[in-house]
């Protein structure tokens, strides 16, 4: 119940975000060019932030997760 509440109030927020940032940007990449809406851009590369921190850390975890599992088998 506590992540429902915790995730209503997240998604209330971000509405709230986007109704207040309407100005259209532009972003060039390489060849592409996208307009969009800033508060989507800004949700777009905070999404991919989120993904690349929990690759990173399941990654970690894993490693030492591997190192731990190594040292019980050793003793």
């Amino acid at each position: 119940m506590a992540r429902f509440i915790i995730g209503a109030i997240a998604g209330i927020i971000a509405l709230i975000f986007i109704i207040q940032n309407p100005e259209t940007v532009e972003i060039t990449f390489i060849a592409w060019t996208i307009t969009l809406p800033r508060a989507v851009f800004l949700i777009i590369i905070l999404f991919f932030g989120l993904l690349i921190g929990w690759v990173v850390g399941s990654i970690g975890r894993r490693k030492r997760k591997k190192k731990i599992t190594e040292k019980s088998d050793g003793q």
